[in-house]
């Protein structure tokens, strides 16, 4: 019997549930048996943020506002960075940019590759489901019909 941490665990689910907007994504599944992580991961089970994988990169967000960016093969953090509010729904991806909604009502852009702010997007009402990236523009759906 197989038995993953945290990071591998998340890994697995990554790998189920990545669409690249733009480009064609190899993934290669063999290396979850064998990784080691020093990154510091806490079993929170109510957690609900999915994760995504963008080339070498683990893309996740928590309940405490943090976005985390981490080399899938290595462990390491890329970087990290806090959004304004808990994040409980699922993150996007396109043009180099990673698109973060929170339970607070705000979408947020950040830079894929060093997780700085770009810009961001207030409305009345949480976003649980993921914001999609098509040509240049960003489509999303809150619960308040926005």
């Amino acid at each position: 019997m197989m038995c993953f941490n945290l990071f591998q665990r998340l890994a697995i689910a990554a790998l189920i549930l990545v669409q690249p907007a733009f480009g064609v994504l190899t993934v290669q599944s063999d290396w979850v048996e064998t990784t080691r992580t020093n990154h510091p991961f806490s079993l929170r089970p109510h957690e609900r943020t999915k994760p995504i994988v963008v080339g070498d990169i683990l893309y996740f967000a928590n309940l405490d506002g943090q976005v985390h960016a981490v080399h899938r093969t290595k462990g390491f953090t890329l970087w990290k960075t806090k959004v304004p509010g808990p994040v409980a729904g699922a993150l996007a991806y396109g043009r180099s940019k990673l698109f973060v909604g929170d339970t607070e009502g705000n979408l947020t852009a950040l830079n894929a590759r060093d997780g700085a702010k770009l810009w961001q997007f207030k409305t009345k009402s949480e976003w649980l489901s993921p914001p999609v990236a098509l040509k240049g523009q960003v489509f999303a759906t809150s619960s308040a019909e926005e």
